[in-house]
């Protein structure tokens, strides 16, 4: 029940009370006017001395007073009770109305924690999705990195494979002239028909004017089956490191500089880029060796 309930009802207690008031009184009223309306009538009756009249009025106006005054207290009792079932009925409504209050009041508060409970739990969330999202980011990021690194890898493997086909494509097609290998030195290979070919050679008497011997023997034709890198392996075992480079000075050592040498100054120049012209003619001229 609310304050503007409760001033409504103590409104109509109040109304009440007056309206009994009023009746009370108008009661009172009426019980005097009979009362002496009696005692007239029975003075009439009576039709005695003055004396007994006198008595007959004076016993009217005591029995008068006597009720109205009874009514009075009646009247004042009435509106006592009334007065404390107002004041009785106005604390009962002032209680209810407090106690309507504090569950009102406990209403709103535990609506405002709960509402307080919500935002945290919206919060929390958001930053748990929030977390979640840059978590997400970093791995698809650290994804895409590797991912790349990979491509990375392989495109350079790739590029690395076909460089080597090509340098084995090269040297596939170079099939007369030598090359070289990683360590910077010319490739050589030695075999039994390597071996056969150097000792040939060496067999010339002299070394030198040896055209005839070529032929007779066979020996360009046994040339011939060599491979670049077996006919490498033949001039430099006889001529020995540097392939004999005397007046280069490269004679005796093994370097990618006396190999160049050999390759550029000899092969290419003399003998136009084929290692197996260089060893049919070794061994033919009017000194030793080529």
């Amino acid at each position: 029940m609310d304050n503007k309930n409760v001033k409504n009802k103590v409104k109509d207690l109040r109304q009440s009370l007056a309206n009994h008031r009023l009746q009370n009184r108008l009661a009172v009223g009426l019980l005097v006017v009979t009362t002496v309306f009696s005692g007239a009538m029975s003075l009439q009756t009576m039709g005695s001395t003055g004396d007994s009249a006198s008595e007959a009025m004076v016993s009217a106006q005591a029995t008068t007073a006597s009720v109205s005054q009874e009514q009075v207290d009646l009247v004042g009792a009435s509106e006592n009770e009334a007065q404390t079932d107002a004041a009785s009925l106005s604390g009962q409504l002032t209680a209810k109305a407090a106690e309507s209050l504090a569950q009102t009041g406990d209403k709103t508060i535990a609506e405002a924690k709960q509402k307080v409970d919500e935002e945290e739990a919206k919060a929390k969330a958001a930053e748990e999705t929030k977390t979640k999202a840059a978590k997400s980011r970093a791995m698809k990021k650290a994804q895409a990195a590797a991912a790349k690194q990979a491509a990375s890898a392989q495109t350079e493997a790739t590029n690395m494979a076909e460089s080597t086909s090509q340098e084995t494509d090269s040297v596939e097609v170079s099939t007369t002239s030598p090359y070289f290998g990683s360590d910077g030195l010319l490739v050589m290979t030695g075999s039994a028909n390597a071996r056969k070919v150097a000792s040939l050679l060496l067999a010339i008497p002299g070394h030198r004017k040896g055209s005839a011997y070529h032929k007779s023997t066979g020996l360009d034709s046994l040339i011939d089956s060599l491979s670049v890198e077996e006919a490498t392996w033949v001039i430099h075992t006889i001529e020995g490191k540097g392939f004999g480079q005397t007046s280069s000075g490269y004679a005796g050592v093994d370097s990618h500089a006396s190999h160049q040498a050999f390759l550029t100054k000899q092969v290419n120049r003399r003998f136009g880029g084929n290692i197996r012209t260089l060893l049919k003619k070794w061994g033919t001229y009017s000194y030793g060796g080529y």
